[in-house]
């Protein structure tokens, strides 16, 4: 055991275990934003390409969530990690939400009229470099 071990050193060991401890929750919340900021490509690529394909430019912010947490993947590889639907929903809202602050020109959300208390995705197709949008999402 720890017989013989000076009692200031197994004390020096416990508060380290339980700073590491401390910091767990910091460390996988900061690895959960580091995936979600890498897949931001791949999401503005199927967002690009669902409006464009559907010649709109908006979309029920809902709709389009549960759209894309049905997509398995495509070439460029975008596939959300999490399995659960619910989980991969959220994760979708905030790589959506992410998308929102990196390329407001790109995207944006507004109350619906239609339908009050949801919200509208809406994407910009025409008048800007969409290369040069999609290239400020790399990190």
């Amino acid at each position: 055991g720890l017989k013989g071990l000076p009692n200031s050193l197994i004390e020096a060991v416990k508060q380290r275990q339980e700073k590491e401890r401390e910091l767990e929750p910091e460390a996988v919340k900061k690895r959960h934003r580091a995936n979600a900021l890498k897949a931001l490509p791949g999401l503005f690529d199927l967002v690009y390409l669902h409006f464009r394909s559907n010649r709109r430019n908006k979309c029920d912010f809902e709709k389009l969530v549960d759209m894309l947490a049905q997509h398995r993947g495509n070439s460029n590889g975008w596939r959300p990690a999490v399995s659960q639907t619910n989980e991969k929903k959220q994760l979708i809202r905030e790589q959506l939400q992410m998308l929102l602050k990196i390329v407001p020109e790109f995207c944006q959300v507004s109350g619906s009229r239609i339908n009050p208390g949801s919200e509208v995705f809406s994407v910009k197709l025409n008048g800007i470099d969409i290369s040069a949008t999609r290239s400020r999402l790399f990190v």
